[in-house]
C-alpha cells in the first residue's frame, strides 16, 4: 500500500486536488490494518497537516492552525526534524498574523534548528520569508530587509537546483534516447 505523503497538485496550486488525494490518505491510514498503528497514526497526521498547509496557502488560518499543530506535534513525537520544520514555519506565520509574537518567534527558533538537523535548506526560503514579516512587524526594518534578503537568496538557489536538475533530466533522457537506437 503506498500512501502519498506530498501531493503534487499542492506544487502547482491546485489545493482541492491536493487535499482530496491527502483526505484519501487520512481514511487509508486509518481503516487500513496492514500498517501498524504507530505507522498508521503518523500517516494520518502527516496527511492532516499537508491539508492544514492547504489551507494555510489559502489563508484559511483558523482551519490550518489546529492541522498544523497535530502535524508539529506529531513530528516531535517521533523525532522528525524535517516535518517538524514543515509545520512549525507555518503555525509561526499564523501566530504572526495574530500578533503572538514570542510563539512566532519561538517556532522560527525551532524551525532554523530542525532546518539545519534534517539538512533541508530549501525550507530556509520560507522560514527567511516568515522572519522577515516577524522583523517588519516588530518595525526593525534593518532586520526585516536583511531577512528578505536572504529568502531571495534562498530562492535563486532552490531555482538553481531545480533547473539543474530539470537539465540533468534531459540530458538522462537523451542519452537513454541515444542507447535505444
Amino acid at each position: 500500500i503506498s500512501y502519498p505523503l506530498q501531493a503534487e497538485p499542492i506544487y502547482i496550486k491546485e489545493y482541492d486536488s491536493s487535499t482530496h488525494y491527502f483526505e484519501l490518505a487520512v481514511e487509508n491510514a486509518v481503516h487500513k490494518t496492514v500498517l501498524p498503528a504507530f505507522t498508521q497514526e503518523t500517516y494520518k497526521n502527516i496527511s492532516l497537516g499537508n491539508i492544514g498547509y492547504n489551507r494555510y496557502l489559502l489563508n484559511n488560518f483558523a482551519e490550518a492552525e489546529p492541522l498544523l499543530l497535530i502535524d508539529y506535534s506529531n513530528a516531535i513525537s517521533i523525532n522528525d526534524s524535517g516535518l517538524a520544520a514543515g509545520a512549525a514555519i507555518p503555525l509561526a506565520d499564523i501566530y504572526l498574523s495574530k500578533r503572538k509574537m514570542e510563539i512566532a518567534d519561538s517556532l522560527l527558533n525551532i524551525a532554523r534548528e530542525c532546518v539545519a538537523v534534517a539538512a533541508q535548506n530549501y525550507r530556509l526560503e520560507q522560514l527567511f520569508a516568515v522572519r522577515s514579516k516577524y522583523y517588519e512587524v516588530l518595525g526593525d526594518n534593518k532586520k526585516a530587509i536583511f531577512y528578505k534578503d536572504s529568502a531571495m537568496k534562498a530562492m535563486s538557489y532552490n531555482d538553481s537546483i531545480f533547473n539543474g536538475l530539470l537539465v540533468l533530466r534531459a540530458q538522462q533522457k537523451s542519452d537513454l534516447e541515444k542507447l535505444l537506437k
